[in-house]
């Protein structure tokens, strides 16, 4: 600026205020140096500013006409996460907000997902609809905004499509059989489709039961309180939020208790020769086949 054309006193200190967006003028400089220029730093860049200048003396201050300019532009910054919706089990509705500090005129939106550029637009569309994608498929989804500077990129969101029933046989084996307990374990199906809760169910004369298998496949599940030389019929089904999938029955028998005569079976011996013994046993209640 420029020292004024008509002091009226003795010239004390000049004053710059900076205003944006038809803001309110505020005090950004006040120096009793009498230097006529000086530099105004931590601007946002891209925004177009109006400057004034003061010039002061002991009776006041006059104020210049407003001088209009606009910083230069840079890359967006704070540029906000995008709202990943499901839509289905094969597409995700993505939508965005601006920059919070777009610093300039954003000329483009783009979506990144998994590393890809899926979506690149310099329209003012602020959605997207992914498609073609798999059930229960988990996806990284960032946004990225642009000036004629450069780019900016937000958080990265992470998503998952919606569930569907799960498809393919689950595979169940037994093993390590004794007359009160087994061990048993199972196979995923080839496509889960969603998050898979496991159930273990089986049946003999006595009845049913059933046992939380938990949410993986492919661990041995001890299962125990078992009748010894009884049938059982066993099977495995896996569930996510829109439907189940169960494997075939596998029957098995288990083995008589460890004592062959039975828990409860007595045995009394007599003699009847010098050389033989007569033994007699009372039968058990349930560890021999009737």
């Amino acid at each position: 600026w420029s020292r004024p054309s008509q002091i009226n006193g003795v010239l004390k200190f000049y004053s710059i205020f900076l205003s944006h967006d038809g803001s309110e003028p505020m005090l950004a400089y006040n120096s009793s140096d009498l230097a006529e220029e000086h530099t105004l730093r931590n601007l946002t860049p891209g925004t177009s500013y109006s400057v004034t200048v003061a010039a002061c003396t002991g009776g006041g201050c006059t104020r210049s006409p407003p001088s209009h300019v606009q910083t230069e532009e840079s890359t967006p910054e704070n540029v906000p996460e995008p709202l990943v919706i499901p839509l289905s089990p094969h597409s995700l509705n993505i939508s965005w907000a601006p920059p919070e500090t777009p610093n300039g005129v954003i000329t483009s939106y783009g979506l990144w997902m998994d590393g890809v550029l899926v979506f690149n637009s310099s329209s003012t569309q602020s959605f997207f609809v992914v498609e073609g994608l798999s059930p229960w498929s988990r996806h990284v989804v960032r946004l990225q905004a642009c000036t004629a500077r450069g780019c900016g990129k937000g958080p990265m969101v992470e998503s998952h499509t919606l569930e569907m029933a799960p498809e393919g046989p689950i595979l169940l084996q037994l093993t390590n059989h004794s007359s009160r307990s087994l061990q048993a374990r199972w196979t995923a199906p080839p496509r889960a489709n969603g998050n898979l809760r496991y159930t273990l169910y089986c049946k003999s004369k006595d009845g049913r039961g059933v046992l939380d298998g938990g949410s993986t496949a492919g661990i041995w599940l001890s299962v125990s309180d078992l009748q010894p030389y009884t049938n059982y019929s066993f099977w495995i089904r896996g569930c996510n939020t829109q439907g189940c999938v169960e494997s075939l029955p596998l029957i098995v028998t288990t083995p008589p208790a460890e004592d062959l005569c039975g828990e409860g079976a007595t045995t009394a011996l007599h003699a009847v020769t010098g050389k033989s013994l007569l033994a007699s046993v009372s039968p058990a209640s349930r560890n021999l086949p009737e």
